[in-house]
């Protein structure tokens, strides 16, 4: 069988998903697992929707589709939310683990971390009854209550996300001088979330009575400039974060943290080139090296 718009949509983003998958895994061994966590999630969100399109792919080709797979593709399609939140969540953890003043406390950022799976969760449960067929009138009706609790959950968090966003950048001479391209681009992937998860909760309350809407047969242009385009374009921000942040050492960011690290001044900084705004910070900043040790303090 030809595929369907839906089909050709998901080629698109196999596509665009293979190699961002294989750049946030560069990304997260540049960084080093204990730094790495915001683009963890990127490379988790690339295997979601590789799979989920495939699964896409499949259904709009084979002749009679198994319920499971179907299924199967809506929980996939829907758990897009929480790896861009999360990631944004812990980039700004990053960020206020190395101020000394100023710092959000990290509860805050552990809180939102383990919400935002609580709302998938529920999303992509409820979802998984509300549009399965065969599902009975009552567990469609729980299920698009779990859908509609979940997306609130979502939309909470992103405000309070936003918000801890907002206050780190207004502090931003607090933070590590490398550590500050998170938040700028951080900040600059704020309207690209808060449509996607306004298209989200529109697709959820509309429950599949719209023909723009809808999660079994969504109108194709809504569906790539509200939801799939906001997502390429926060997951080019990140990695392209990724990149250009410099590789810092844990245990400097917590020395910092705590006062108790000392730290180098000068350094050598992206490239060879210096940074000359160090003089903001105290202790002074220096990022680590690809052999990961601190670099030689310049006179």
């Amino acid at each position: 069988m030809p595929l369907k718009d839906q089909g050709k949509l998901a080629i698109a983003e196999i596509v665009f998903y293979v190699p961002a998958g294989l750049l946030a895994v560069f990304v997260c061994l540049r960084h080093g697992f204990g730094r790495s966590l915001g683009w963890v999630y990127l490379v988790i969100l690339a295997l979601i929707r590789i799979v989920g399109n495939a699964i896409t792919i499949y259904s709009e080709t084979a002749s009679n589709p198994s319920e499971d797979l179907i299924t199967t593709g809506i929980i996939l399609a829907s758990v897009g939310l929480s790896p861009l939140l999360n990631a944004l969540v812990t980039f700004m953890k990053r960020v206020n683990e190395g101020m000394q003043n100023k710092r959000i406390p990290a509860i805050v950022f552990r809180l939102l971390e383990t919400i935002n799976i609580v709302a998938v969760v529920l999303v992509a449960y409820g979802g998984s009854k509300a549009n399965t067929p065969s599902s009975s009138p009552s567990a469609k009706k729980n299920g698009l209550d779990l859908e509609k609790a979940g997306i609130v959950i979502f939309i909470i968090t992103f405000l309070v996300t936003a918000g801890t966003v907002l206050v780190t950048f207004m502090f931003i001479r607090n933070a590590i001088p490398g550590d500050r391209r998170l938040v700028y681009f951080s900040l600059a992937s704020l309207p690209f979330l808060f449509v996607r998860i306004i298209y989200s909760a529109i697709v959820i309350f509309e429950n599949n009575k719209s023909k723009v809407f809808s999660i079994l047969a969504p109108n194709i242009w809504a569906e790539s400039f509200m939801e799939i385009l906001e997502e390429f374009i926060v997951v080019i921000l990140f990695l392209v974060t990724g990149i250009v942040t410099p590789k810092i050492a844990r245990s400097q960011v917590q020395g910092r943290a705590t006062g108790n690290g000392q730290w180098p001044s000068g350094p050598q900084y992206d490239n060879g080139q210096q940074l000359k705004t160090y003089n903001n910070v105290d202790p002074p900043y220096a990022p680590v090296s690809s052999r990961g040790s601190a670099d030689a303090a310049l006179r």
